[in-house]
């Protein structure tokens, strides 16, 4: 059975310029980044003396950012906004099940993610290259981006939904979400947060026999799960309101 939201998903991502023109300056941005910071010691250095290279940390921090950034972004619809069809449409004008239309935008999002965490890894194994980091450490890096990207996709495409019917909630929603992720769990839960569970991957000082991958990755599951158990209850209100209002109509 064909998904109409992952079709139009597709539609969007593969042929509109506004996604094109993301994705150009995103690759073209991470790999400046990772010339732009290459470490001008040679790698003998930082093998004699155990050390992480700061364009290494540089390039994982961007990358963790530019990934949430964008996922926020598009789960936002901010990009080619005039060619998705709002959720009020799909859930009051039309029959599609809500099952289909929760599961092509968790797919979608899955996907895209995933296509955004995957472009950026040859950065991060070239950056990790004069050091000699082990190919481990850059998949458990690349393993949280990909969670913390969904985390900021989930909720962008939360806020969104309710945003249809509460302005206020699409207006700030998303400064809240980004002082929640990146600001207030420094403090509050430092696991929770994307750029301290990036570094703790490669950090000098985890303890001995401590799985840094485990300890934020899942946090960072239970939040992205969390996301999208109240996004499926969101949309199965939306219906049921909806329903409730053609039956009061008739």
């Amino acid at each position: 059975m064909r998904n109409p939201l992952i079709e139009e998903s597709a539609e969007v991502y593969v042929r509109r310029r506004e996604y094109l023109t993301l994705h150009l300056f995103y690759i073209v941005g991470l790999a400046a980044f990772a010339i732009f910071l290459w470490p001008a010691r040679g790698f003998m250095y930082f093998f004699r003396t155990e050390t992480i290279p700061a364009s290494f940390q540089a390039t994982i921090i961007i990358h963790v950012i530019a990934v949430t950034g964008i996922n926020l972004a598009i789960g936002l619809d901010r990009l080619a906004e005039s060619q998705i069809i709002r959720y009020s449409e799909w859930l009051e004008r039309t029959a599609v099940p809500i099952r289909v239309l929760f599961t092509g935008k968790i797919v979608s999002a899955l996907a895209h993610t995933f296509f955004l965490v995957m472009a950026g890894v040859p950065f991060a194994v070239v950056a990790a290259g004069p050091a000699g980091i082990p190919m481990r450490v850059v998949a458990a890096s690349e393993a949280i981006i990909l969670l913390a990207g969904l985390t900021g996709r989930v909720a962008g495409m939360l806020i969104s939904h309710i945003g249809e019917s509460r302005y206020v909630v699409r207006v700030i929603g998303s400064w809240v979400f980004v002082a929640l992720f990146f600001v207030v769990t420094v403090r509050a839960y430092p696991p929770l947060n994307p750029i301290v569970a990036v570094i703790a991957q490669h950090s000098e000082d985890a303890l001995p026999g401590a799985n840094p991958l485990l300890a934020s990755g899942i946090p960072l599951a239970i939040a992205v799960t969390t996301l999208v158990a109240l996004y499926w209850i969101s949309l199965g209100r939306h219906r049921k309101l909806a329903e409730r209002m053609v039956h009061n109509d008739s």
